[in-house]
């Protein structure tokens, strides 16, 4: 189960409180870049190795946690990068609006920021002071800046995406954490419902090889790219898997947390959407004995469906996004990646994710039925 492989960081002096982090062999024979290049950009985003948002330059997330308020009502939806995010989101707007998937645009990932229709917003990375929101913007439609008055005068209930660990969550109005925030107790707004999806390591591993800055198109093999993914407590914007878990089952568990969160796993989700589907509609209020709208929700809901939209809408041209996002929407194929690379390095690979697994979740008791009858159960107690 030995690492073959180092995490090396380097500062940018460029841009404050950034390092670029690599990964490198025991031998120092290769170095591999995690993520894109960081630059600075408009309100400071730079794309970090892991999907997430941490590497926006301190001043932003100093200004989001002091101005970001979400109101009773508020649906957020909280995951780790390729975890169900897009999935969870479509099901509760169609829920939402009556089942109504024509309403929606999953080519930009139900983006209200940038289509002005029913959609979701993620703050962390759209929401910015009036004077970054003049002039058109490239790239993935769900960044498109607004203002925080067109935030705030979106209509209830506001849909809201999030990757950030619980410690790092918006919503409140509170002092911003320095660079390197210490260990906290999240903070939920009062009236809002949270929705935290888990989903297996080995998928959302292998998930994760082809999103963002895409490690698999970048020319990283695949397993020095998971001894990479089991790292990013040091170099990812959300965290490590196992610990942005932790932190969120922490505030499920916590007293009084339980009727404002939902946990769900991806897993049943696409094994039976229709169960899963009525879990969430109670949670949020809705009559989950309406078989009409759960059936609706179900097909508008389907990776099929939502792919075949996202291609339809491309091809009509003028669109920056791609239906790429939407891979395969299955479950259990994460084990197919590690097996190709031999008995060896598999075993090597699903030794160190195991090792990790225990390490972040032990106490926890968490679950998670992977494919090929294997099956990850964190410990009760703590060892």
């Amino acid at each position: 189960m030995a690492s073959r492989w180092k995490l090396v960081s380097e500062p940018v002096h460029a841009v404050p409180h950034t390092d670029s982090f690599f990964l490198e062999s025991n031998d120092g024979a290769q170095k591999l870049r995690i993520g894109c290049e960081p630059r600075p950009g408009a309100g400071g985003y730079m794309p970090d190795g892991n999907g997430g948002v941490a590497s926006t330059a301190l001043s932003t997330r100093q200004w989001l946690a002091a101005n970001v308020a979400y109101r009773p009502g508020d649906v957020i939806v909280c995951t780790y990068p390729k975890c169900g995010t897009t999935l969870t989101e479509q099901i509760v707007l169609l829920l939402l609006n009556g089942g109504d998937a024509a309403a929606l645009d999953p080519l930009s990932k139900n983006a209200a920021n940038s289509t002005g229709k029913v959609g979701k917003v993620w703050p962390e990375v759209c929401v910015r002071p009036d004077a970054e929101c003049t002039g058109a913007r490239g790239g993935p439609e769900e960044f498109v800046h607004m203002t925080l008055a067109r935030f705030d005068g979106l209509p209830s209930p506001r849909v809201i995406k999030t990757h950030a660990r619980a410690r790092d969550l918006l919503g409140v109005r509170r002092p911003a954490p320095p660079a390197d925030p210490p260990t906290s107790s999240a903070v939920l707004a009062d009236g809002a419902k949270y929705i935290v999806v888990a989903r297996n390591p080995f998928d959302a591993a292998a998930s994760a090889y082809y999103h963002a800055w895409n490690p698999h198109r970048s020319g990283w093999p695949f397993a020095p790219w998971v001894e990479a993914w089991l790292q990013a407590d040091a170099h990812g914007g959300c965290g490590g898997w196992a610990s942005w878990l932790r932190g969120w089952h922490e505030v499920a568990r916590r007293p009084g947390g339980g009727g404002s969160v939902l946990w769900l796993h991806y897993e049943d989700v696409v094994r039976d959407p229709a169960a899963e589907i009525r879990r969430v509609a109670r949670f949020l209020g809705i009559d989950d004995r309406d078989d009409s709208l759960i059936q609706r929700v179900v097909e508008g809901s389907s990776f099929g469906a939502m792919k075949a939209a996202a291609q339809a809408a491309a091809a009509e041209g003028g669109r920056s996004n791609t239906a790429e996002h939407l891979r395969k929407g299955k479950r259990g194929n994460g084990l197919e990646h590690f097996d190709e690379l031999g008995t060896e390095e598999s075993l090597r690979l699903q030794g160190l994710l195991r090792a990790a697994f225990h390490k972040g979740l032990d106490g926890t008791g968490l679950k998670f039925e992977c494919s090929h009858g294997v099956t990850l159960k964190a410990n009760l107690k703590s060892e």
